[in-house]
């Protein structure tokens, strides 16, 4: 599991070690004093705590969310950067996609991820996005994010009467 750690982040009483330890949520050892182990702390004693904290809790719905006008991006690049590197594996669980008009032609678009959005490398195709009526959703759907790796969207080329395309992605860390 992804973990950061920091430097000591206070300085406090230990007032009793099943107290203090009740209250943090880690899934690593709390170390105090430059290193020390809880248990070799007193109740009483000053200490200076550094957490081990979780940074990708699993299990969490997160958000990619936003919009363009599909009409100038693929004048310029049909390729859209979503996640320029994901920071931990993450899984998508649910993709929805909506116009701002029902188009006579449907706005279509390929989910992909890849080693890096620069090059491309090991392109691979999560899903196909076409709207009907306008709008895509997903429901529930299992598609998998490596660390490191990029998320991005191909597009097709769009209806003229499509001005504006806004998606959200959940997705949370495995």
């Amino acid at each position: 599991m992804p973990m950061f750690y920091g430097t000591p982040v206070a300085t406090a009483t230990v007032i009793g070690k099943s107290k203090l330890a009740k209250d943090i949520v880690t899934t690593a050892p709390i170390t105090v004093n430059g290193g020390a182990s809880l248990d070799n702390v007193l109740p009483g004693e000053d200490a200076d705590v550094t957490l081990a904290l979780t940074q990708n809790l699993p299990g969490i719905n997160r958000f990619l969310r936003g919009s363009f006008n599909p009409q100038n991006r693929y004048a310029i690049d049909p390729n859209i950067c979503l996640l320029p590197t994901a920071k931990a594996a993450l899984t998508i669980t649910s993709l929805v996609f909506t116009c701002d008009a029902d188009p006579t032609g449907e706005f279509d678009a390929d989910l992909n991820k890849a080693d890096a959005f620069i090059g491309k490398a090991n392109a691979t195709k999560l899903a196909d996005i076409t709207t009907t009526a306008g709008a895509y959703a997903s429901g529930a759907v299992t598609l998998a994010l490596a660390s490191g790796k990029t998320l991005y969207l191909t597009l097709a080329d769009p209806d003229d009467n499509i001005k504006e395309v806004a998606y959200e992605i959940t997705y949370d860390f495995d």
